[in-house]
């Protein structure tokens, strides 16, 4: 044992924990995780384009993991009006 006392596990810390070092896009409820959100205020948050916008595959909706990291680090400022995120991945 390190001497140090684990603090209780959430299920955001252990996705987290598990992810390879080569994600490139993450979907709604990974992104949540991320950002340790609910499903609902993460998309509050891309429909109101305070977050960046994701990207659309087909009918996925995937957000990239790298722009979601930038923007924490930068203190998740606010991204622009709703047209920010309305490139159709929220239809």
């Amino acid at each position: 044992m390190n001497g140090t006392t684990p603090s209780k596990s959430r299920p955001q810390d252990a996705w987290l924990a598990n992810q390879p070092s080569t994600v490139l896009l993450v979907d709604k409820k990974e992104a949540a995780a991320m950002l340790k959100v609910c499903d609902k205020t993460l998309w509050n948050l891309h429909t109101t384009g305070r977050m960046p916008k994701p990207i659309r595959i087909g009918s996925a909706v995937r957000w990239s993991y790298e722009e979601l990291r930038a923007w924490v680090a930068a203190g998740c400022p606010e991204l622009g009006c709703p047209e920010h995120g309305s490139n159709s991945a929220d239809k």
